[in-house]
């Protein structure tokens, strides 16, 4: 009964990661809760919000190279507010990036109650999380020279993502496989899927859209306001 109760209650419990910006130039820490890159100087810093239905008794940060090896940060208890606990941990990005101006991280956050790990972050959007007993999705951390400068034609445009596979079929380019299944109705027909997390899957099943597909729709992109593909 007791294990029921306490997932009742963690299901509607308060959990929130933000992400703060700091360089020499600022006068005080930017909330950039919504950016995922930034630039190579500077310290982030990331708050960590957790209900205290939740028990912490503390919060390793686990961040790792992408291709690389990992660490264990242990983030800092910040206080208490109106029944959530805050946790903090400040990064020196330089430091992430001592041998390549470019690099990919991952982090996620491990619960401690107690002395041991009791439960995991997981995200399904790179903003909100939620703790559970398994390991779930990281968030990034994408790092970028600091004299990167978005192009003056991207800046300010409207981007469009599409997933060539699913946008539109031009009827004008023949699959030249043979083991593939070819999905007919667009509507209602599902993409196969492994039976289980992480379990085996064919990668051979396809709606048929193709490049063709996406220049036959280059006018109607336009008059939507687009100006750039995502591919």
């Amino acid at each position: 009964m007791l294990p029921r109760c306490e997932a009742e209650l963690r299901r509607g419990a308060m959990t929130c990661l933000k992400r703060f910006y700091h360089r020499e130039n600022y006068g005080e820490w930017r909330d950039l809760s919504n950016h995922g890159a930034f630039p190579c100087c500077g310290k982030l810093g990331l708050e960590l919000t957790i209900s205290r239905v939740y028990g912490a008794s503390g919060v390793i940060c686990h961040l790792h190279c992408d291709g690389g090896g990992g660490r264990d940060i242990p983030m800092l208890y910040a206080g208490t507010q109106q029944d959530v606990d805050l946790f903090w941990l400040e990064l020196s990005l330089p430091d992430l990036c001592s041998d390549d101006d470019n690099a990919l991280y991952y982090f996620e956050f491990f619960l401690l109650r107690g002395r041991n790990v009791s439960l995991y972050s997981d995200t399904a959007d790179q903003k909100g999380l939620f703790f559970f007993e398994g390991r779930g999705r990281a968030f990034r951390l994408l790092l970028y020279p600091e004299s990167f400068d978005t192009p003056a034609w991207f800046r300010g445009g409207i981007m469009y993502h599409i997933f060539i596979d699913r946008f539109f079929r031009s009827g004008r380019q023949a699959m030249s496989r043979t083991d593939i299944v070819v999905h007919e109705n667009w509507d209602s027909d599902n993409p196969a899927y492994a039976p289980v997390r992480g379990g085996f899957i064919e990668n051979n099943d396809f709606f048929g859209g193709d490049l063709w597909g996406v220049a036959e729709k280059l006018p109607y992109l336009s008059s939507l306001g687009v100006t750039v593909l995502y591919l």
